[in-house]
């Protein structure tokens, strides 16, 4: 007896020696913990860190690690082949160079390695919580679901089979030299995208995959290596969460863009855009940062706003097409808006318009006679302009517009005329870059809360500010449009600031003389005299529009004090039963 067991000892060593010299094979046994003796046969247990081995796990059988695992070797004959279960629940799987096979389960908390060139030949299932640093082609047919984070440094290809995103999980994409796709899907190959899922990206320039292509797609965020590094999209895209560039450019790359959400992007990040690029905001909330293009990249084919909020412009933008506001309004804050010769604007009104502000422009080119509608306003109210260059107006006109609130004293400076005097609060700029031969007709519009201190529309005119001086354009009725007012003038020749007055704003020159009145000395220094035949009201007005002096006069009493003003231009109205007449004077 004691020698047949020297004997099978000693065939069982030969054994082992001749299967090591051509890497060993461990086939668990029983269900278990990988380190432990009971699992696998003759207690023999498989190191955590192994090369050149292959490990087998037969139908029925669990193995769960409590450690992480290393594998390693070259050419397909080193085999992790799981037929059963291989559970890592906290625990990291690392693979290079050894080809995974078989038809069971694999669970992991992390996986990690390279799979390529047909190693990943698993036709199971493998749930893997976050799977990192992997170069993986997969031909055997089976699924790879994320539950938490998909991290790619390298190309990951799904030849055969499906790579499955659970709800809530996200790619971590990281851009590297000569590999511009980081996720490829053949078309046998399968991708199947949740109702709720994150794509970021980093590091150098890449071209998106189908990642991007899900309706679920939620928050899409760029933190790339710098503000120019593109990330160019191979689809449409559409987010419902947060498209955030930290840093770097989106190039939709002939391609349609649409935010359902929220936006932001940090110092220099942006959008690169063309001609063939549609861009929809479909938003319910404030955004966290301003719409921004790249230089060269600010052209929209069609840009849609539809937002319970504004949208504020952090670059200038150039409408290809057509603008579309259907709610919201866009704040150009300091940043011109564009119209290429040939575009247009829809559903703009009250409560969707472009807020120009005091120094941003709507404009547009235009080389023939013919009409364009400035959808233009102040954060106070709508105030649209319509400019039409008339038949004989044929030069090329580079037409610009805005809507500044207030109306300042000296056209685009000197104290806000609205604050007490009737009028609309608003000041229309109008500048073209060829004024030569100008010939156009303007309406302007505006909301009836943009009218201010008791404005008599039945009396209303346009104002022109030429030469120092706010004119009387005489003719013109405030008419209907609508929710708003206009009023239009025919042939006008010039730019420049534009308001609307009434009979009452004591800013113009010569409103209205029915009587012809004498003013003198002028200038004056301590009387000023009114060469009246009936008694009158004689009202002064400084700079500001402000009152500083109300005199009754008659024939007998002609004369008004105005020693204690100090030296200025002044304006003088005088309002009788059968008099009305506004003048301008200086005191010295």
């Amino acid at each position: 007896m004691r020698f047949f067991i020297k004997t099978s000892l000693a065939v069982c060593a030969i054994a082992l020696s001749v299967f090591n010299s051509n890497a060993a094979v461990y086939t668990a046994s029983a269900s278990g913990a990988f380190t432990s003796p009971g699992t696998w046969p003759g207690g023999i247990v498989p190191p955590t860190n192994m090369s050149a081995d292959t490990i087998e796990i037969p139908p029925g059988i669990t193995i769960t690690l409590s450690a992480d695992l290393v594998l390693s070797g070259t050419g397909n004959a080193n085999v992790l082949e799981v037929d059963g279960l291989l559970s890592a629940p906290a625990n990291t799987l690392t693979i290079s160079g050894v080809r995974i096979d078989g038809v069971g389960d694999i669970m992991l908390d992390s996986l990690s390695g390279n799979l390529s060139g047909n190693k990943f030949a698993f036709s199971g299932n493998m749930t893997v919580n976050r799977m990192s640093d992997s170069r993986l082609y997969s031909t055997g047919g089976g699924d790879i679901i994320i539950a938490d984070i998909l991290y790619l440094k390298d190309t990951l290809s799904i030849a055969t089979g499906t790579l499955v995103m659970q709800p809530g999980s996200k790619f971590h994409i990281t851009g590297a030299t000569g590999k511009p796709t980081m996720l490829k899907i053949s078309p046998i190959g399968n991708l199947s995208l949740p109702a709720v899922y994150d794509v970021e990206y980093y590091g150098k320039p890449l071209t998106t995959g189908m990642e991007i292509s899900g309706s679920g797609l939620r928050h899409l965020t760029l933190d790339m290596d710098t503000i120019t590094t593109v990330v160019s999209i191979s689809r449409g895209v559409a987010t419902n969460g947060k498209l955030y560039l930290k840093r770097g450019t989106l190039n939709l790359n002939g391609l349609d863009l649409v935010i359902r959400d929220d936006f932001q992007a940090d110092s220099g990040s942006g959008i690169r855009s063309s001609y063939a690029s549609d861009i929809s905001i479909l938003s319910p909330m404030q955004h966290s940062g301003p719409l921004v293009f790249r230089p060269g990249g600010d052209t929209v084919k069609n840009l849609v706003i539809n937002s319970n909020s504004n949208i504020v412009m952090g670059s200038t933008v150039s409408i290809a097409r057509n603008l579309s506001l259907v709610k919201g309004k866009i704040e150009l804050n300091k940043n011109n808006m564009f119209f290429i010769p040939g575009s247009t604007v829809s559903n703009a009104g009250p409560a969707s318009y472009v807020i120009t502000g005091d120094s941003a422009y709507v404009s547009t080119n235009r080389y023939t006679a013919g009409n364009f509608d400035f959808p233009v306003g102040t954060a106070g109210g709508y105030a649209p302009c319509s400019i039409t260059l008339n038949q004989n107006d044929t030069a090329y006109r580079n037409m610009r517009v805005r809507v500044s609130p207030g109306v300042k004293s000296m056209g685009s400076t000197g104290n806000d005329m609205a604050v007490q005097q009737p009028m609309v609060n608003a000041t229309w700029f109008l500048s073209f870059q060829n004024e030569k031969n100008t010939n156009m007709d303007i309406t302007m519009a505006w909301e009836g809360k943009l009218e201010v201190n008791s404005f008599d529309r039945s009396t209303a005119y346009m104002s022109h500010y030429v030469n120092n001086y706010w004119l009387y354009l005489p003719g013109g009725k405030v008419t209907p449009q609508g929710m708003l007012h206009s009023i239009s003038r025919t042939a006008v020749t010039a730019t420049g600031p534009f308001a609307v007055f009434d009979a009452n704003t004591v800013t113009v020159e010569n409103v209205v003389t029915q009587t012809a009145i004498n003013i003198y000395p002028n200038p004056a220094t301590q009387l000023l005299y009114a060469d009246v035949q009936q008694p009158a009201q004689a009202l002064i007005y400084n700079a500001a529009g402000q009152v500083v002096s109300n005199t009754q006069i008659d024939a007998a009493n002609k004369s008004i004090n105005v020693a204690a003003l100090p030296p200025g231009m002044y304006i003088i109205k005088l309002a009788g039963d059968e008099l009305n007449a506004i003048g301008r004077f200086v005191k010295q």
